[in-house]
């Protein structure tokens, strides 16, 4: 009887763990870098196509994304900091890329954050 009822309470823990996981997931902040709303701040923009699949970037810089394909776009400050790639989709506002699009930062050493 003991034992069943510690196994109950093991696959309950689990369950409520499997249930928060997204939450946790979606609660991590953004790799190292910034969004901007005033689109006139950057300084480069990249259309990302169906193809493209990575991006070379350096810390620092401010580049706006536009998708060809939903015509969304954001602006984006990457920084110094540690992360060296990272998939756009984890800041873009959601729905904006269908597919995964590696941003590969490069140190600014000039700027160090």
């Amino acid at each position: 009887m003991k034992r069943t009822s510690i196994c109950h309470s093991l696959a309950l823990g689990v369950a409520a763990l499997a249930i928060s996981m997204p939450a946790l997931a979606s609660s991590t902040p953004p790799p190292h870098g910034q969004s901007y709303t005033d689109s006139g701040i950057y300084r480069r923009t990249i259309d990302v196509t169906p193809q493209t699949h990575s991006v070379n970037v350096n810390a620092g810089e401010i580049i706006r994304f536009t998708s060809t394909t939903t015509g969304k776009s954001f602006t984006w400050q990457f920084k110094n900091g540690g992360v060296k790639a990272f998939d756009l989709r984890r800041v873009a506002p959601p729905g904006t890329f269908n597919h995964q699009v590696m941003a590969y930062v490069a140190p600014n050493m000039n700027r160090m954050e």
